[in-house]
């Protein structure tokens, strides 16, 4: 969508020659800010580049045509009205051109990635799941990283934000690995010093497995499972395939991390060849948390009689940090090693995130959004000591037919919990609104702001202007 109106409006400018058009394309432009500024600003991957720069191409093609051979009947409108009906068509010939080419760069340069990890002797932690990836994998990074900024030992490297795909994993690989074979030369540091946390996205079936066959996983967590992106992936049954596709590729030598509080936790049992560690609350998890508490501070718990201190808010993170405790016990870390690197674990913005601004505590989850993350939030907004507590949400991407159904079931979570929801679109705000049986305002202009001392939770994807447009004015 973003390219496509960024197209329509260059090639509006480029081509067109009157006033009549100019205004046209003042507005459209007017419309695409708006857009934008309710939307988060599209990520301009080489791809993305090349697609519009060949659709720009192919309306330069297309006005030359049109402007060789005159059609009266079409003079007065081709330049404001055919270009930008004509951008999806346009567009589309430049993913098919472009297509072949894209595939055949890809598996290059996952098969030159694939070539890297099988001649490197290194430690690779996968993680798959729905919910608390990112989370996982900082916290894990974070513990087994040595606490002197000086010490290379163990060199410790993570995926870095959004990278979680085939190609965005091969290309991470390729260059980290590179640079950490020549850091490891320079210092005289073993190869098996390396341990490297890639964090596995999916969409689809097969996309799991492409990445084990790319960084080739000794250890594999499986974050709690739900119902992200489930409008791709079609069913519950098969967002479960997916993500055993990870434990399936780990070697018998290996080892599996899963929360045994998991619907899904016995067919991920099943799908491990290797041995399994099970986290979790319940009685049978062979690393349980207990007595968790939460305060302004953040969470405590003890874990197998050692006292944990995390710096995170929800009680949801329990999981993602027992996760994390899992791997690296295995890897031969004490419980007390642990609790002291968790307790200066510093968080990651816009994921869970709490601060104070303008007077307001604002609970920001703004990085990523899914139906148990969004429910999670409402659970945790129940238990805040402020009266006026504010829904922002931008509500959530990728989930197909049951998206009214499953927006409902949310609004239904989040009766009597907010005495004001803002919704930074219409998508979804209807459904919503039934299931929480109170009216749902849409963001604009003239959106009161909420009164200090407010709790704000901003869910979903959203620019920070639209949250600072609902906090108090400074």
């Amino acid at each position: 969508m973003q390219a496509a109106l960024l197209v329509a409006v260059i090639a509006l400018a480029l081509w067109s020659t009157n006033a009549g058009d100019i205004g046209l394309i003042a507005t459209v432009a007017l419309a695409c800010i708006q857009f934008l500024r309710r939307n988060v600003l599209p990520v301009w991957t080489q791809k993305a580049l090349a697609v519009v720069a060949l659709s720009l191409a192919l309306d330069a093609v297309l006005a030359a045509a049109l402007l060789a051979r005159p059609m009266p009947l079409l003079e007065p409108l081709w330049h404001p009205v055919l270009l930008p009906v004509l951008q999806p068509f346009v567009i589309a010939v430049s993913l098919a051109l472009l297509s072949p080419l894209d595939a055949l760069l890809k598996c290059r340069v996952m098969e030159r990635a694939a070539r890297l990890r099988a001649n490197t002797d290194a430690v690779v932690i996968g993680i798959a799941g729905s919910v608390g990836k990112t989370t996982t994998k900082e916290l894990l990074a974070h513990i087994l990283r040595s606490p002197d900024p000086a010490s290379r030992i163990p060199n410790v490297i993570a995926t870095p934000e959004h990278v979680n795909t085939e190609m965005g994993v091969a290309q991470w690989l390729l260059r980290e690995w590179t640079a950490g074979s020549e850091q490891r030369t320079a210092t005289k540091l073993p190869a098996d010093h390396l341990i490297a946390i890639v964090e596995m996205g999916a969409y689809r079936l097969g996309e799991v497995a492409t990445l084990c066959r790319i960084a080739k996983p000794q250890i594999g967590i499986v974050t709690t499972l739900g119902r992200d992106h489930l409008g791709l992936f079609g069913s519950i049954d098969a967002i479960r395939e997916a993500n055993a596709e990870l434990l399936r590729a780990l070697p018998k030598g290996g080892r599996a991390i899963l929360v045994a509080d998991d619907a899904a936790f016995p067919l991920l049992r099943a799908a491990a060849l290797c041995p399994v560690t099970a986290v979790g609350t319940v009685a049978d998890a062979d690393l349980r948390a207990d007595d968790i508490r939460e305060d302004a501070g953040g969470l405590s718990f003890i874990v197998q009689g050692t006292p944990m201190r995390l710096p995170l808010h929800g009680k949801h993170n329990v999981l993602n940090a027992l996760l994390a405790i899992g791997a690296a016990r295995h890897l031969g870390r004490s419980l007390a090693e642990i609790a002291d690197r968790l307790r200066s674990f510093a968080g990651m913005a816009h994921t869970f995130s709490m601060r104070t601004e303008r007077g307001c505590t604002v609970l920001d989850d703004t990085y990523n959004c899914s139906p148990e993350s969004f429910r999670a939030a409402v659970e945790w907004a129940k238990s805040r000591p402020e009266r006026d507590r504010i829904l922002l949400t931008s509500g959530i991407m990728e989930l197909g037919v049951r998206e009214e159904s499953i927006l409902r079931e949310l609004g239904e979570t989040s009766r009597g919990v907010f005495g004001r929801i803002v919704f930074t679109s219409d998508a979804g705000a209807d459904a919503f609104a039934v299931g929480c049986g109170q009216p749902v305002e849409l963001l604009s202009a003239a959106s009161a702001p909420v009164l200090s001392g407010s709790l704000l939770v901003c869910l979903g994807r959203m620019p920070l202007s639209s949250i600072s447009r609902l906090l108090p004015l400074p």
